[in-house]
């Protein structure tokens, strides 16, 4: 399953992961397939130029909230 962030909707895709699903400061996805370890995604949860779709304010904001972590 996939989050879509500019939607709002979640996608159900195809593979073995069942649990384990994350994502690091950056907002690079970590998976992890049952027993196998958690490893990085190369695919980022962020649309692709967000930054001329927000203000600066907001994108502060979005920042201040990834530093932060969850």
């Amino acid at each position: 399953m996939r989050f879509l962030p500019d939607t709002y909707q979640l996608e159900t895709l195809p593979g073995n992961s069942q649990f384990g699903h994350t994502f690091d400061p950056w907002a690079h996805q970590l998976v992890n397939e049952n027993a196998r370890p958690l490893r990085a995604s190369n695919v980022s949860v962020m649309p692709e130029r967000l930054e001329n779709s927000v203000s600066v304010e907001q994108m502060r904001d979005l920042l201040a909230f990834l530093k932060k972590g969850r």
